[in-house]
């Protein structure tokens, strides 16, 4: 019931709680057929999986959590990953509170705006703080320059939320 929004909350409370614990995640969300081996077995596999895969590795690039276009697509047209009780439109406007779009088009759960609704009274302006020392101890810390870009992409992230909030 609402499998799709609710996953995305679920993803966005692990992304809050994994900063709290100063680990980042990049990721990617699609919608398919994925199999699991046999009893016992942790082997899965699948379109579903290499398509997140693709996500993960050329879409989200940066410390963020991609949702590729398709899985919004198959949550338009189907009611299985819908809520009974919500219409689509609200779905659609909920889903949308989650997400940002990226310069280069991406859409990706947008933890540091969501968060502010979902920390505890209080705690928003600490989950900043930390997100920002975690940004400026680990890009100080890094030495290679792929590594650089994606804390530099990582702050321009950060102050895009912060700074208009002042």
């Amino acid at each position: 019931d609402g499998a799709f929004f609710h996953e995305l909350v679920d993803l966005l409370h692990a992304q809050i709680e994994l900063v709290g614990l100063g680990v980042l995640v990049r990721g990617g969300v699609t919608v398919g057929e994925i199999f699991v081996g046999h009893a016992g077995d942790a082997t899965f596999f699948g379109p579903a999986l290499i398509r997140a895969y693709e996500i993960e590795s050329q879409e989200a690039i940066f410390p963020r959590i991609v949702v590729g276009e398709e899985a919004l697509a198959e949550h338009r047209s189907n009611k299985a990953l819908r809520s009974e009780s919500n219409t689509l439109k609200y779905e659609l406007e909920e889903i949308d509170k989650l997400l940002a779009v990226g310069e280069d088009g991406t859409r990706y759960i947008d933890y540091l705006a969501a968060a502010e609704g979902e920390i505890d009274e209080g705690g928003y302006p600490d989950f900043l703080h930390r997100h920002a020392e975690l940004i400026r101890n680990r890009r100080a810390a890094a030495g290679d320059s792929r590594v650089k870009r994606k804390f530099e992409w990582l702050a321009r992230y950060h102050n895009a939320k912060v700074v208009p909030m002042r």
